[in-house]
């Protein structure tokens, strides 16, 4: 019975400098049959053969500069591609890794991989994705998969597993749209996607449960107004004079802008020009730093829902509407909190 596998790429991890270097020994078990290994002894140009002949030079070499990946080893009837087993492995790695990249997104330079282990411990490349060489917003360009965050993919993992198959509907869709948009080139797209993250979330149809100023007040009080949108190490120590910035000074502007995109108006130049922060290579945007907390608030609150056992608020529009009305998120309770704030002369918020 041939033992076949499905690996994705881990585009790096901690270094051996790094306080949160990676101290356990690889092959790292997630589950039974998924683990995050070294993989660099497998593709050469015996095993590359196929992909050299049927898809080029750079494809072969970004497959030879893969170093770590997650590995699924599976059992199958058949050597024949395209059997049940392999569709359901590549789904399951498909799932690991959007979870790998909730955790601690990163750079991508190839894709899925399908292969046999032979004889003598080879393997065989029989299938693959064309490689997709992704970016990540500025602060993640460093980024990699440090040792505490092997430990939360091991944690959440049965939680994860276990939210996936429930077909919670907001939360499957959240997923799926932060997914497309880690996926997606083009920046306007991205944005959007990424806000849709955040929207199958925070908001619904229900007209109580929609709008700006529904999503940002919910945004704040769901994950913490002054909570960073950097986690510590994120920045380099040797960036000084950094900011502290927090999801309650970017989710206003973070709204405006997907309002601008989504309403095909031209983004003003204000956002192009204007510095937020410094970062490795100078100053960074304004809407740099919008889609870096874009995809910070999609994916702490995603995180948030697992940890801390929120899935079933998170069904569907039901669900979530009745867990933020309990908590007095509603339109109409956060308009009247406006009027009490605009009598008081409190800042407001609008929902513009």
């Amino acid at each position: 019975m041939p033992i076949k596998l499905t690996f994705h790429e881990i585009h790096s991890l901690g270094w051996s400098s790094d306080k949160d270097r990676v101290t356990t020994p690889l092959p790292f078990e997630i589950m039974s049959g998924v683990t995050i290994e070294d993989v660099s002894s497998w593709l050469n140009d015996e095993s590359l053969g196929w992909v050299s002949s049927q898809l080029g030079f750079y494809q072969t070499e970004a497959l030879k500069n893969v170093r770590f990946a997650l590995v699924h080893r599976y059992f199958d009837q058949s050597s024949v591609k395209g059997t049940d087993e392999d569709v359901a492995s590549e789904k399951l790695v498909r799932n690991f890794i959007e979870l790998v990249h909730i955790i601690r997104p990163m750079r991508q330079r190839t894709s899925i991989v399908h292969a046999e282990l032979q004889e003598g411990s080879r393997i065989n490349v029989g299938g693959m994705d064309i490689p997709n060489e992704l970016e990540v917003p500025e602060v993640q360009k460093l980024n990699h998969l440090r040792g505490k965050d092997l430990q939360l993919l091991k944690l959440l993992t049965p939680i994860f597993i276990g939210a996936m198959q429930r077909k919670a509907l907001k939360f499957n869709s959240s997923i799926f749209y932060y997914a497309m948009g880690r996926l997606e080139p083009y920046g306007n797209a991205r944005y959007l996607l990424w806000c849709s993250a955040i929207e199958a979330l925070f908001t619904s149809h229900n007209f109580d449960h929609q709008g700006k100023l529904v999503a940002t007040e919910r945004i704040k009080w769901f994950l913490g107004s002054n909570t960073s949108i950097y986690e510590e190490g994120d920045i380099p120590d040797f960036i000084s004079n950094q900011p502290t910035i927090s999801v309650g000074d970017v989710v206003d502007r973070l709204y405006t802008v997907r309002n601008y995109i989504a309403h095909g108006d031209v983004i003003p130049n204000e956002y192009f020009v204007t510095p937020m922060r410094e970062g490795v290579a100078g100053d960074v945007a304004t809407i740099e730093v919008l889609s870096e907390a874009a995809s910070f608030i999609a994916r702490q609150s995603l995180l948030r829902i697992l940890k801390d056992g929120l899935l079933h608020h998170f069904e569907n529009a039901v669900t979530a509407d009745a867990y933020f009305l309990a908590h007095g998120l509603t339109k109409p309770l956060l308009k009247q909190k406006q009027k009490i704030k605009r009598r008081d002369g409190s800042p407001e918020f609008s929902d513009n």
